[in-house]
C-alpha cells in the first residue's frame, strides 16, 4: 500500500519541477506509473476484501459481499468523474494525482484510526474466546 500511495506523490512532484524534469512529464514515466499503480492497486483491493471478510458475521457472507460488489461497481464512476472535474477546472490532469493520493491514504488512516479489528473479528465470530483472551494478554513488544 505504501507504493500505491507514493506513486501519486511522484506525479505531484511534477507541479514543482521544470517542464523537462521529473514527475510524470514524459511518455515513458506514464507507462511505468500505470504499470506500477495497476500492480499495487490489486494488492490493496485484495487487502480490503480480506479485512472486510474478517469483519462479516459468520453465515452472512453472501449478503455482505453482495452489497460490497454492488457498491464497488456502483461507485466506479466517482473516480473518473473527479479526474474529469479536476482536469476541466485546472486544464491539466496532474491535479488528479492529489485525488489519487487521498483516495489511497485516507481509507487506510480511517481504518487504523476508527476500526478495532480484534474486536470486530471477535464480534463477527471469526475469533474464538481463547484467541481473544490470548491476544489481549500478549505483550505488544
Amino acid at each position: 500500500l505504501g507504493l500505491c500511495a507514493l506513486l501519486p506523490v511522484y506525479g505531484m512532484i511534477g507541479f514543482l519541477t521544470p517542464p523537462d524534469g521529473i514527475g510524470i512529464k514524459h511518455k515513458e514515466e506514464i507507462y511505468i506509473f500505470g504499470a506500477l499503480f495497476g500492480w499495487t492497486v490489486g494488492a490493496a483491493q485484495s487487502y480490503a476484501r480480506t479485512v472486510f471478510a474478517d469483519l462479516i458475521p459468520k453465515g452472512a457472507e453472501g449478503t455482505y459481499f453482495g452489497v460490497y460488489e454492488i457498491t464497488d461497481k456502483g461507485s466506479s464512476w466517482i473516480g473518473p468523474m473527479v479526474v474529469a472535474i479536476v482536469s476541466s477546472i485546472t486544464g491539466r490532469i496532474r491535479g488528479a494525482m492529489v485525488y489519487l493520493f487521498f483516495a489511497m491514504v485516507f481509507p487506510v488512516w480511517a481504518l487504523h484510526r476508527f476500526v478495532d479489528m480484534d474486536l470486530g473479528r471477535a464480534q463477527s465470530g471469526r475469533l474464538t474466546r481463547v484467541e481473544v483472551e490470548l491476544e489481549s494478554t500478549q505483550d505488544p513488544l
